[in-house]
């Protein structure tokens, strides 16, 4: 499948790709993320209005990890021109290796020693993937002088999700600024106890503290903020907060610390 993109949408996407280049400059590795992750979500709306469709309708909507993964491959090949693009999945990550891409020979990301962002195939490929998991997504470079590979990971997400599981987490939320990314609401209290939560966040967002607790509904619901991400989990009465509260924010810098690594 081709995304149809004409030269004016392509221009538009690389303003958007050198303005982010921009503002990473001289930034910290905990400030990079979400501006990448927020760069991603302008690209993905660029495109739908664009082309007036959404992009879960683009990769066929509930669909498995490996059918997506082929679809993104064949948009990869389209805007890159690449000879060929193989494509492997799993559950973590979709991996593109792209042979004979036309722009090879002058990549910029061969001249740039932290490879902070991907060129525009690849931006485009991680600002649709990030629209369809609902997560912020890492892209990770290799490549030798025929080819290249490159690995998108739907972040920090997927691992605090594997983290908070063994501890009995009943419901979760995760806002980034004022935009919810994902939901688990496993049931209607839990869903009415989290929505209390965020009314509560967005009420006091100014003065509250990085970790906190409160009751709602009658479940223990943990708060957790770190920069522009919020995040909010429902745990059983004898789980330890800190605990959770420490995994929540390991597992966001575990992700920052992959990006820039």
């Amino acid at each position: 499948m081709s995304l149809a993109m004409d030269r004016r949408l392509r221009e538009e996407i690389r303003l958007k790709l050198a303005s982010l280049e921009h503002s990473l400059e001289g930034r910290s590795p905990s400030a990079a993320f979400p501006i990448i992750a927020e760069a991603n979500r302008e690209i993905a709306d660029a495109i739908e209005e664009w082309t007036k469709f959404t992009l879960e309708e683009l990769v066929g909507g509930e669909r498995d990890v490996r059918s997506i993964a082929e679809t993104l491959a064949e948009i990869h090949r389209s805007l890159s021109g690449a000879r060929r693009t193989r494509v492997r999945a799993d559950a973590r990550s979709i991996i593109l290796d792209v042979e004979g891409c036309t722009r090879l020979h002058d990549c910029r990301l061969r001249s740039m020693p932290a490879k902070q962002l991907g060129c525009l195939p690849d931006m485009i490929v991680a600002a649709i993937l990030q629209r369809v998991m609902d997560t912020p997504v890492r892209i990770e470079f290799a490549g030798d002088a025929r080819r290249c590979t490159k690995r998108f990971t739907p972040a920090w997400l997927v691992e605090l999700l594997s983290d908070l599981d063994p501890l009995g987490a009943e419901g979760l939320v995760v806002v980034y600024k004022d935009r919810v990314m994902f939901s688990h609401l496993p049931s209607e209290a839990e869903a009415e106890a989290l929505s209390e939560s965020l009314l509560l966040e967005e009420e006091h967002r100014e003065s509250r503290q990085q970790l906190s607790e409160i009751e709602r509904q009658g479940r223990r619901i943990l708060l957790t903020r770190h920069g522009d991400i919020f995040v909010a989990v429902c745990v059983p009465a004898g789980t330890s907060g800190s605990k959770v509260q420490r995994r929540i924010l390991n597992a966001i810098q575990r992700s920052i610390d992959a990006l820039w690594a």
